[in-house]
This record gives C-alpha cells, structure tokens and sequence, in this order.
C-alpha cells in the first residue's frame, strides 16, 4: 500500500520536464541563480556549470529555434543523470503547473526556497 502513495516516477517525463523547466529559467536571473544553487546541490558542480553555458549559448543565439535545441539537450543530460541515478526522481523539486499545462520554475523567496 506505501508504495502505491508515493507513485510511480516516469523518468523519460521527468527528463522532458526539467528540460522545459531549466530553459524557461534561463531568461530571468532570479530563478536562473536559485536553479543553479540547486542543481549543484542535486547533481553537482558540472550542472550548474552546464546550465550557465546554456543560458550563454541561448544570450548569443541567432537561431530561432535555440530553445528547443537547448531543451533537447537539457532533456537527453537529465535522462543520463536519471539513468545513472535513479534515486533523484523521487526526491527532485517539483514545479507548478500552469493553468492548461506547460510547466514553470518556482519563483524563489528572499531565503532560495521555492515558493
């Protein structure tokens, strides 16, 4: 019975929707730096490394389709990590929905918690 309330994590969803998630972020410096911090603390130094080069590669893109290739990217890092360690998926931040789906970062407090 505990099994079935804490659910069952798709990975490859998950993967997809951080991936949105992470570059939608990348636009506004506040909930940029508060991923940063806790991707770092999640995964490690090397993704908040490579979401900084991402948000450098999308300031300097002249493709109108460079969200999407970042998305893409950010989709396939996140299924390896997931691959590598399952664990993440039950304990990763989650984000709100919008009204009629899609998905938004948190908006970060004063303290670096979601609110």
């Amino acid at each position: 019975m505990s099994s079935m309330r804490r659910g069952i994590v798709h990975h490859q969803r998950l993967a997809w929707d951080c991936a949105r998630a992470f570059v939608a972020a990348l636009e506004q410096d506040r909930q940029f730096y508060w991923l940063c911090r806790e991707l770092s603390r999640l995964a490690g130094s090397e993704y908040e490394l490579a979401l900084s080069d991402s948000r450098a590669r999308l300031s300097r893109a002249t493709r109108t389709d460079a969200p999407q290739v970042e998305t893409g990217l950010w989709r396939a890092r996140m299924e390896d990590l997931l691959r590598e360690r399952p664990e993440l998926g039950s304990s990763w931040p989650t984000w709100p929905r919008r009204p009629g789906g899609g998905w938004t970062a948190s908006t970060p407090s004063a303290s670096g918690a979601a609110v």
